[in-house]
């Protein structure tokens, strides 16, 4: 009210404003007529009209500190105090049973009468303070959970068709007594108290019932989530079910532990998963996320449970068609859950088609699945899809990598030209094709960059393992997988890629070079030839072209980068590469085949062919550098020239005969006076306009 009030006076006080400043504007202009009128000058200076005066700044609201008290002391203190309660009676019952303190029947009957009377005061307060005897409820509830358990796992005192009888009643005013609050606290509350029974107490009892408990008490949970949308609550039975189950699975030295696992897994698995799918129609991404992770949770504890067991093909199908069978029921009702519900069923038959059919087929299954979940979800618009396609694509990759550690050496079958190869292939096949539709059929750039990403590190190892297991793991065979795969992965990074990955491939290239100036593929290719004469030259040529179409990719990605220094050295890239292409297809000549007098040609190519071919590139280089006025050319053959100049001073004199000085500097001699005549005639037109003035 208060601040309604303040806002009405504040309005009043502008519009009583703007009414002052049109009277004085008014005023002005009758002041001004009657100037004219008695024909008194009118450059009589008018004195400005009053500024309008400002509204009242609105006080600051005070802060209110009674809700924050209240909370604290009505409600927060409360619930501490009934969780301190409940701890308190757990630890005086187990320290009583510990020193023969109080007889059985009396420490039974101390907690059914301190939780019933708990219970009757909260309904006793109920009218007049809300908040705390729900509290004092939710602590009565735990209470009477705790006793009956006590009774019948510690003491036998009541039968378990007894105990059950009553922690079932018990259950059942809970949810009564919670829909009658309307306050989720009660029931959680109440969960809390009924959970932290068996732990609590200690003791090792038989974890059928430990797990019929929990049964009843997730039976609560499930009432609950049809009357009440309570999500805290399904929430908290769904960690503390999974966790206690899961860390039972994990013992396989218990007593009955196969079909305990087995059959109670299977109920908490169909307790939570309808408990998850009663409020359907208002599902969110986060309903969905439990629903996978129920799915996912009970799918490894059964593998650990069963291992190697045959009946392990038939608890997958049966996954596989409790999923088909919940998303046929959702198909109209909740279509987002429909196809989480359809996502889980194949995921379901791809494990099963593992088990019954073996590996093989796996990689290639789950990557088909991607590839329907990803573009389904691009096509209407579906990021849980999406995210579900890029996960099912990851898991597929690390399923690549597996096979790829897992696969031996086999001599006998041809690289490249085996069925695990044309798999594998398949498979990362599809995984580009979800990259070129995020690209550019949909537009999604993020996600077709997360798979573009797991693409390139998936397909090098993928392809490259065929060549080492199949004993093609040589220098000259890296050389040549790799500057194909860095190449054909740089035209597309150029081709519509960001700067992070323009970096990345900068990077690679560099490596690639560094790897070919130090271990020399083509040397030991040469190497090889000299001791099988009968090698084929086929492979040097295919060298050429990988390391070529490398350059050609870092050509493209230096052309869009941000930096213009990096765009201008892009020019000289190209030249470079044909400069060491020529270099070694120089040496590969002169050595031939010819063991005997390799030595001999070495010499001659290191020395006399290379001061001679670099020459002859340089003259080319400054020649074209003129006739198309390009001077990355020119600037280019004037360097060459002049490490040409110093690879003769340093290196060729000292390793050559007399006949090979005289043709090298007649040679080196000859062209240089042409490039300098060249440079002298063809020079720009703006050089020479310089020059003559």
């Amino acid at each position: 009210m208060e601040e309604e009030s303040l806002r009405r006076l504040q309005d009043e006080v502008e519009r009583l404003s703007r009414q002052l400043t049109d009277a004085q504007q008014q005023l002005q202009d009758v002041r001004r007529q009657l100037h004219a009128l008695a024909g008194r000058p009118s450059g009589v200076p008018i004195p400005p009209p009053a500024p309008a005066p400002k509204p009242a700044p609105i006080p600051p609201r005070p802060i209110a500190k009674a809700p924050t008290e209240a909370y604290i002391g009505g409600n927060l203190l409360s619930k501490v105090g009934i969780a301190a309660l409940v701890i308190g009676m757990a630890i005086f019952v187990k320290y009583a049973f510990d020193n023969d303190l109080i007889g059985p029947w009396g420490r039974l009957l101390m907690g059914w009468g301190i939780g019933c009377g708990l219970v009757a005061l909260a309904l006793f307060l109920k009218p007049r303070y809300l908040t705390y005897s729900a509290v004092l409820l939710s602590g009565g509830v735990a209470t009477v959970y705790f006793t009956t358990y006590a009774s019948f796992y510690f003491y036998h005192f009541v039968p378990s068709p007894v105990a059950f009888a009553v922690m079932v009643a018990t259950t059942l005013v809970t949810v009564w007594l919670a829909t009658l609050y309307d306050v989720e606290w009660i029931g959680l509350f109440g969960l809390v108290g009924a959970y932290a029974v068996p732990f609590l107490v200690g003791g090792n009892g038989a974890p059928w019932g430990l797990f019929t408990y929990m049964t009843i008490l997730n039976t609560g949970v499930l009432v609950l989530s049809y009357r009440k949308d309570w999500r805290k609550m399904n929430l908290f039975a769904f960690l503390v079910t999974w966790t206690i189950f899961v860390a039972f699975v994990l013992d396989s030295s218990r007593p009955g532990y196969f079909w305990t696992s087995l059959v109670f897994g299977s109920i908490f698995f169909l307790m939570l998963y309808a408990a998850l799918l009663i409020h359907d129609t208002a599902a969110n991404s986060r309903q969905a996320v439990l629903i996978i992770l129920n799915a996912l949770v009970f799918l490894v504890a059964g593998r650990i449970v069963l291992k190697e067991n045959p009946d392990w093909i038939l608890f997958l199908a049966a996954n596989a068609g409790i999923h088909a069978g919940v998303a046929w029921w959702l198909r109209v009702r909740n279509r987002s859950l429909s196809l989480t519900a359809w996502s889980l069923c194949i995921v379901s038959g791809i494990v099963l088609e593992e088990a019954a059919v073996g590996p093989s087929f796996l990689l290639l299954t789950g990557m088909a699945g991607a590839w329907a979940f990803y573009l389904t979800g691009l096509q209407r618009s579906m990021l849980f899809l999406v995210r579900w396609g890029i996960v099912l694509a990851v898991l597929s990759v690390l399923v690549l990598f597996r096979d790829l550690s897992l696969q031996a050496v086999d001599h006998q079958v041809t690289a490249y030209m085996n069925s695990v190869f044309v798999k594998r292939f398949v498979a990362l096949t599809l995984l580009g094709g979800m990259v070129w539709a995020g690209f550019y059929r949909f537009h999604d750039r993020r996600s077709a960059s997360w798979l573009g990403a797991l693409l390139f590190l998936a397909a090098y190892p993928a392809g490259w393992m065929e060549c080492y297991l199949h004993g093609l793991a040589g220098s000259s065979s890296f050389t040549l997988f790799t500057g194909t795969y860095l190449g054909i992965s740089l035209l597309l990074i150029a081709r519509d890629a960001g700067p992070v990955w323009r970096a990345i491939g900068l990077v690679l290239s560099v490596v690639l070079w560094l790897y070919l100036l130090a271990d020399q593929p083509f040397s030991h290719l040469r190497t090889l030839r000299l001791a099988h004469p009968d090698t084929s030259g086929a492979l040097r040529y295919a060298l050429y072209a990988a390391v070529a179409l490398a350059t050609a990719g870092c050509f493209l990605v230096m052309r869009k980068a941000s930096s213009q220094r990096v765009r201008q050295a892009a020019v000289y890239l190209p030249l470079a590469a044909a400069w060491y292409l020529g270099s070694e297809e120089l040496v590969s000549l002169f050595v031939g085949t010819d063991k005997t007098a390799a030595a001999d040609h070495y010499q001659q190519a290191y020395h006399a062919g290379w001061s001679v071919l670099w020459g002859v590139y340089s003259f080319v280089l400054v020649g074209i550098g003129f006739g198309r006025q390009w001077k990355p050319f020119r600037l280019a053959g004037i360097t060459l020239f002049g490490i040409v100049v110093a690879k003769l001073l340093l290196y060729d004199l000292s390793g050559l005969s007399s006949g090979g000085k005289i043709v090298v500097f007649l040679s080196v001699g000859v062209l240089l006076l042409l490039a300098s005549f060249l440079y002298q005639k063809f020079r720009l037109p703006e050089e020479k306009k310089e020059a003559n003035d």
